[in-house]
């Protein structure tokens, strides 16, 4: 299969030396048992941190929440260059998703114990709305390729369903509508498609494509074991996607498929869960939650398809 990701022969660091001579800010690296590469984005003793899909459209940032045992908790975007943090809207307890413009954020947020609501930020005023706000959970929104619609699942017609949100003039149209939990809506660069995983039983996930012009739906991945979290590729091409086909149950590992569902390359290797994947705008890294250690951000460059020698 022809492989064309951009960054093959890139250089696996994010900085350079300055004009000036003074070196900036470097990513911690290390390596998987596999020989998988991996740079610590955002990882820290005793603080979890987590992102979803929360780069800025350009790549320059990142947008990591971040939690204590102390109850503490909060959201900051992280400059890629300088590694230097600056905080967001203090609403924000699940880190961020940017708008296609970066002009707006989007995340769900608790209102209660039992209650998560989707909130759209507007980054210039700092000023919060809610969207399509429900007594109960809503989950994991992202915006069309448009940044005309919100896309995320909730629970408000018993099982958790994806739903779109029009924001134009609120409207919202039920997507799926299985008794069983549908999640993590993603939808491709050409805004026809729409991938999302869905639990069969138990552990087995499985990921599922859908067009949205025809509610068609094709089952991608069928595997008794857990698939998901899946992620397009900025070419619409391939899809990065959480698997723990050799693992124990719930902790699986990145990789890569094509659009037939079949599995390109490996792209992390250890035996803690790796989630959450999705690619920088220009196709170098996929960026992913991992557990191992202390839990954060990690991401990995697309060399790995060569240097995972695992399968």
């Amino acid at each position: 299969m022809k492989r064309s990701f951009v960054g093959l022969s890139s250089v696996l660091t994010i900085c350079s030396l300055t004009s000036l001579g003074h070196a900036e800010p470097r990513l911690e690296q290390s390596t998987d048992p596999s020989g998988c590469i991996l740079e610590h984005v955002a990882v820290e003793a005793g603080v979890r941190m987590f992102q979803n899909d929360s780069l800025l459209p350009d790549g320059s940032g990142i947008a990591i929440g971040w939690d204590k045992a102390d109850g503490t908790h909060g959201t900051y975007l992280l400059n890629l260059t300088t590694l230097e943090r600056t905080p967001l809207h203090s609403a924000l307890d699940n880190g961020a998703t940017f708008s296609p413009d970066g002009k707006w954020i989007v995340n769900a947020v608790y209102v209660s114990e039992n209650n998560t609501d989707i909130v759209l930020i507007d980054r210039e005023k700092n000023e919060l709305s809610y969207i399509a706000a429900d007594e109960s959970w809503d989950w994991l929104p992202s915006f069309s390729p448009d940044g005309t619609q919100i896309f995320f699942n909730s629970y408000r017609a018993g099982s958790s369903d994806i739903y779109a949100y029009t924001l134009a003039n609120g409207e919202l149209r039920q997507l799926t509508s299985n008794p069983t939990y549908e999640a993590h809506a993603k939808l491709s660069p050409d805004g026809k498609f729409m991938l999302y995983h869905e639990q069969v039983d138990g552990p087995d996930f499985n990921i599922n494509l859908m067009e949205l012009a025809t509610g068609e739906v094709r089952q991608l991945t069928s595997s008794p074991r857990e698939e998901g979290y899946a992620s397009w590729s900025p070419d619409g091409r391939y899809i990065a996607y959480a698997d723990d086909r050799d693992r124990d149950v719930g902790k699986p590992d990145i990789y890569v498929m094509d659009l037939a569902g079949n599995m390109v390359s490996r792209i992390t290797d250890h035996p803690e869960k790796d989630a959450y994947p999705f690619w920088s705008p220009d196709g170098q890294y996929i960026y992913f939650n991992s557990y191992r250690g202390d839990s954060g951000v990690y991401r990995a460059p697309m060399t790995n398809m060569v240097h995972c020698k695992r399968g």
